[in-house]
């Protein structure tokens, strides 16, 4: 286990804290003062000891859920239409997103029209040079059907 720079305790240390509040007696502001952290850093120490936790390690700060996450379907979406050379801007007004979440989210798929479209002469050309008007907007009329349901 690795502690990060500014830990005042490891696992030996907490236990120490743990043991000497629960069976030796001390009171929890003096056991916090000999391992130099506060009461309440003492006190949640004590609270995992007591709980079962024996091994007192650091604890991922990881979210254990996300639950404002963008829901697969249009995040699919988003791909779909990131594939057509639309930009986060324009994926936000058609899908009728914010611009900032539709962007984080675009930008996450890369867009090479060179393997998508081997037949296009111009390799850095725009949507409107890589697919005719006709089939891009009946691709985007698709995308918007395929996410509104």
């Amino acid at each position: 286990m690795k502690l990060h720079g500014s830990a005042r305790t490891c696992p030996n240390s907490r236990a120490l804290i743990a043991t000497r509040v629960l069976v030796r007696n001390w009171t929890l502001t003096a056991a916090a003062e000999a391992a130099g952290v506060s009461v309440p850093t003492a006190r949640k120490w004590v609270a995992r000891y007591r709980a079962g936790d024996h091994a007192l390690l650091d604890r991922s700060s990881r979210p254990r859920r996300i639950p404002h996450r963008t829901a697969r379907q249009r995040v699919d979406a988003i791909a779909a239409l990131r594939r057509l050379r639309m930009t986060a801007k324009e994926i936000a007004e058609v899908l009728g997103m914010n611009a900032s979440k539709a962007c984080r989210t675009a930008s996450t798929f890369s867009c090479d029209i060179a393997r998508e479209y081997p037949d296009s002469s111009c390799r850095s050309s725009r949507k409107a040079e890589a697919l005719d008007d006709h089939v891009f907007s009946t691709r985007v009329r698709t995308m918007i059907m395929m996410v509104t349901l």
